[in-house]
């Protein structure tokens, strides 16, 4: 067995093991050599960090450190590992060895919590192997998806405003810094969430070539005209091309404590559909990890693909 750190000449291998090692996930869609090396581009790489494993010339397995896990950015202290092993090799200490090897690596540069996040519920094997290896389980995550109607005319959804409040689009970029200080406050009392600052926010909302403000959505208290409550719709109409689909992301729904249990959540959530609906989608998507967004969710109709949980671990 060879240990050696990536680089460049192997990314075409890289890319068939995470293709042919995750192919019998419930939840696998094929990785592209480009959109894998943008990803290897990221700031929040760190190749150092990332192992591959030979066993006479053939990669067999590897994993890779970044705090880029898709849309978010961890703090500086955490750093989220992707661990792949081929089928034919696992159990045989092969990822143990080399996540372990890794973790020393980010250990000398500051972090000190490893978090694994993408366990689909289902790969029961995923979930002994890091439950053994010392990991805890810290939340349970929901992929949803709401179907649009058909031939219910434009929008497809009614919505109806809590008295005292108003929702409107929000007013360009000038207004993102009170977007982006609501959803930290509305997200406070949320567990794990660490407060975001001006460049992970703009890593999350605003910084994708996809995104348009026009479907950005706050929810203003009338008697004050204060800000309470947040919601972004994104379509990434490149991805839906190549995966042939057709729907919109609804992100960042978000409700001061103060103004929760009004019906706000809910309303946010159907301006946010009608806006993706308006621009030819047929459904929307959303992820969550909070147990009461769950529950409002649910109550509009949206129903899950998917259960991930997300398994930490300090650093010995």
């Amino acid at each position: 067995m060879e240990i050696c750190n990536y680089n460049p000449e192997y990314l075409q291998e890289y890319c068939s093991l995470l293709n042919t090692s995750n192919a019998d996930r419930p939840d696998f869609e094929e990785t592209s050599l480009k959109g894998l090396a943008s990803f290897l581009s990221s700031p929040y790489y760190d190749p150092g960090g990332h192992l591959l494993v030979f066993i006479e010339d053939k990669l067999v397995a590897a994993v890779m450190g970044s705090r880029n896990i898709g849309y978010s950015v961890l703090t500086p202290e955490r750093i989220n590992f992707t661990l792949t092993v081929l089928p034919d090799f696992r159990g045989r200490g092969i990822g143990r060895t080399i996540l372990e090897k890794a973790m020393i690596h980010f250990k000398k540069h500051g972090m000190r919590v490893a978090v694994v996040d993408d366990v689909h519920a289902k790969c029961k094997g995923s979930m002994a192997f890091y439950t053994k290896l010392g990991f805890k389980e810290v939340s349970h995550g929901y992929w949803m998806e709401r179907k649009f109607p058909t031939g219910s005319g434009s929008p497809p959804f009614p919505t109806s405003v809590p008295r005292g409040y108003r929702i409107r689009p929000l007013e360009g970029p000038k207004e993102l810094e009170t977007f982006r200080a609501v959803l930290n406050e509305a997200f406070s009392d949320a567990p794990f969430f660490t407060p975001m600052d001006q460049e992970r926010f703009e890593q999350r909302y605003v910084k994708r070539p996809y995104v348009d403000l026009a479907g950005y959505f706050v929810a203003i208290h009338e008697a004050s005209n204060f800000t309470v409550g947040t919601v972004a719709s994104q379509i990434d109409y490149d991805y839906n091309k190549v995966k042939k689909d057709d729907f919109g992301e609804v992100r960042a729904v978000g409700v001061l404590k103060a103004h929760r249990r009004k019906g706000l959540a809910a309303c946010l959530v159907t301006h946010s559909m009608n806006w993706i609906a308006a621009r030819g989608m047929t459904s929307a998507k959303l992820g969550t990890n909070n147990p009461e967004a769950l529950k409002v969710y649910l109550s509009l109709g949206f129903k899950t693909l998917h259960e991930y949980l997300r398994y930490e671990k300090s650093f010995s």
